[in-house]
């Protein structure tokens, strides 16, 4: 087992962020997502993106309601979790927006620590969380990681990207206690 530390983001996470995000899109989308829009992504164009999550001044996190955690490995970023009020559905508390994580890192745990990190940390932010989404492109093959920690299906919705039709469907835990208890077996 790799040993990793998981923690809140900083300011100075932006750049490792954004390269773990660019090269976990590029690896999970592949045949996916169309080659010319994943071979587009860019690093800089993310780091600001990440860069935006924080405080100019500060460098704190600009909501009090969101998340952003890495795990990182010999001081080095190799996954991230963010996630925070739910943006489009009504009746939901939470939403994880995104967990990525580096293809040598992954199958280890670091992912249900993440994941469980982020609902501790949302849970602090005073969020009351009884149910949870997030929307997985489903073709994807990290979509069985979230139906073995009980994600069960909510609801679909298809939308353009770069010119490509998607489908995404809304995965939805019910049960938070219950997945933080699965995250830490």
């Amino acid at each position: 087992m790799i040993m990793t530390t998981i923690r809140n983001a900083t300011v100075k996470d932006a750049a490792s962020i954004a390269r773990v995000h660019v090269d976990s899109w590029r690896t999970t989308y592949k045949g996916i997502i169309n080659q010319s829009y994943l071979d587009q992504l860019c690093y800089e164009e993310k780091e600001k993106i990440w860069r935006a999550y924080f405080h100019k001044d500060t460098g704190l996190p600009i909501r009090n309601d969101t998340a952003l955690i890495v795990a990182t490995c010999d001081n080095e970023v190799v996954g991230f979790v963010t996630g925070g009020p739910e943006r489009k559905k009504a009746g939901i508390d939470a939403e994880l927006y995104a967990i990525y994580l580096r293809d040598t890192y992954q199958r280890q745990g670091i992912g249900q620590r993440l994941l469980s990190s982020l609902i501790t940390e949302l849970e602090k932010c005073g969020n009351s969380l009884k149910n949870m989404l997030i929307r997985v492109i489903p073709d994807n093959r990290h979509d069985a990681f979230y139906r073995k920690l009980g994600a069960v299906d909510d609801h679909e919705v298809t939308f353009q990207l770069s010119g490509q039709t998607l489908t995404e469907v809304a995965l939805r835990w019910d049960d938070i206690p219950r997945l933080k208890q699965l995250c830490s077996s």
